[in-house]
């Protein structure tokens, strides 16, 4: 009985432990920035923006740790956003090639990301459609004078867009070509915070190209 007993215990003590460590402490808002649309990478259910577009929002705990995959029976449903599909179709286009399809795209997205969220998914979606609509970062950057089609210090974007959004984004790119913008979100997707912890790129690029879209 004593034995029952314990293994109850530490079976209670493993699950309280499994789900702090899931606990969402913040989010990351990530938008895209891609120089390859063209004929061969246009989405096939979407529209190419010459914009940033939503790439997702990601549950992170306090290390900074991603949070994802907590529940894959909660599958993506596009009957459950349909009022927000047209606009999904605009800002969250999959125009990564050779990942055209925007359905799979943000099915992936809810069921890795935001299954631990606990939000609903309307929520899900319209909360970050929400949140790239007031980080206007595009706008922005050409207010700055800076533009697609040219490079920049890295320093200068970062300062733009803090401007923007009230705190410090994370800039990734790749071979010192843009790629994507973080922007830090409380965990309940509504407010932008500063980052509690830092991801950065490999390889540190001072001066950063911003591509023009074709």
């Amino acid at each position: 009985m004593l034995k029952m007993f314990a293994l109850f215990s530490l079976l209670i003590v493993f699950n309280n432990l499994h789900c702090l460590a899931k606990r969402v402490s913040y989010t990351y808002l990530v938008v895209q920035w891609s120089s390859a649309v063209n004929s061969y990478c246009r989405p096939t259910y979407g529209t190419v923006v010459k914009n940033f577009s939503i790439h997702g929002v990601w549950p992170n705990d306090m290390s900074g740790a991603s949070i994802w995959s907590c529940d894959p029976k909660n599958q993506f449903n596009e009957k459950k956003v349909s009022m927000l599909v047209r606009d999904m179709q605009v800002f969250w286009s999959s125009i990564t090639y050779p990942s055209t399809n925007s359905r799979q795209f943000w099915s992936h997205e809810w069921s890795k990301h935001m299954t631990c969220s606990g939000l609903i998914q309307f929520d899900y979606f319209d909360k970050t459609l929400q949140l790239k609509d007031r980080a206007n970062i595009l706008k922005a950057l050409r207010n700055a004078g800076i533009k697609p089609g040219s490079s920049y210090p890295l320093d200068d974007m970062e300062k733009v867009v803090e401007v923007e959004i009230g705190f410090s984004p994370i800039i990734m790119y790749k071979n010192c070509l843009l790629k994507e913008i973080y922007i830090c979100v409380d965990s309940y997707a509504l407010t932008f915070i500063a980052c509690p912890a830092q991801r950065l790129p490999v390889i540190v690029c001072l001066l950063l190209n911003f591509p023009l879209k074709k």
